[in-house]
């Protein structure tokens, strides 16, 4: 690779461009997001060119001979501006956290077979380039939905995916988001009712398993507003589930003789499947 294009210079975006720096030190990085972040020290480091999003006339001209644009911004963003990247013929990815509106947004454009969405499985309960990270994705799933996508497209994105250490893991954009919505969605959204609901005094008795349940709480609203919109469906169905079976459980405990059975059973079920987990 010779020229990348990081549409976002957030958490992501700015580990991709550190993780690009590091390995291909020549690699001309152009960088796109808000005048600000453009002039901070560590992106004048890291970019060969920056571009306020400000003024961003011609998406075509920003992405003139680039061998990959990577959309790291939030989802309906990239839904708002998928198509005019794929306007000038060039390998574009994305790093949304949901895919099926994405990929939705992308099919109305006659050039889609140059988007791969994607979604890195990494992040950190931080967000923005000072949190960034050469090495956050390393040893982590980068899901991609190749449906419909040429070849070079995915070549390079490869390329991109293997340089940064990340494990290349391919589903459909549904089972994506159905599959995301429990392993990412609820997570979030069971961390933060934790730390919404637990009151000083009984966070004072907390020990390593409350920080260990709730690191992820307290994420940006901004992101997750989209994110929580784009997957409500599946969302719903997960958070429907939990809040079935937890109830089922609070029965087998209220009553005048508590039978903690199925509790046990339970732990002995995660016990199994956790020795079982695959990277």
């Amino acid at each position: 690779m010779k020229r990348v294009v990081l549409v976002g210079l957030g958490l992501i975006g700015g580990s991709i461009g550190l993780a690009l720096r590091k390995s291909f030190p020549r690699l001309e990085i152009v960088g796109i997001d808000s005048q600000a972040v453009i002039q901070s020290e560590k992106c004048q480091a890291l970019l060969t060119r920056g571009i306020g999003r400000e003024s961003l006339a011609d998406t075509t001209s920003a992405a003139l001979d680039a061998d990959l644009v990577v959309l790291a911004v939030p989802v309906c963003e990239i839904e708002r501006q998928v198509c005019n990247w794929l306007e000038a013929r060039v390998p574009v990815t994305d790093c949304g956290s949901t895919k099926r509106t994405i990929v939705q947004a992308a099919d109305l454009s006659p050039k889609r077979d140059w988007f791969l969405p994607g979604h890195p499985m990494a992040g950190r309960e931080k967000g923005g380039l000072a949190s960034g990270d050469p090495d956050l994705f390393r040893s982590r799933r980068w899901i991609v939905c190749p449906q419909a996508t040429r070849h070079e497209v995915l070549e390079v994105t490869r390329v991109l995916v293997y340089q940064l250490g990340a494990i290349w893991t391919e589903m459909t954009p549904s089972e994506h988001d159905a599959a995301v919505a429990f392993t990412s969605h609820l997570p979030q959204v069971l961390a933060s009712w934790l730390v919404a609901n637990t009151s000083d005094s009984i966070q004072t008795a907390a020990g390593p398993a409350f920080a260990d349940m709730t690191r992820v709480a307290g994420g940006s609203e901004a992101m997750w507003n989209d994110i929580f919109l784009t997957n409500s469906e599946a969302l719903a169905k997960a958070l429907q589930c939990v809040a079935g079976d937890l109830a089922a459980l609070a029965r087998t405990l209220s009553g005048a003789e508590p039978d903690v059975g199925p509790l046990l059973e339970l732990l002995a079920r995660a016990r199994s499947r956790a020795g079982q987990r695959k990277p």
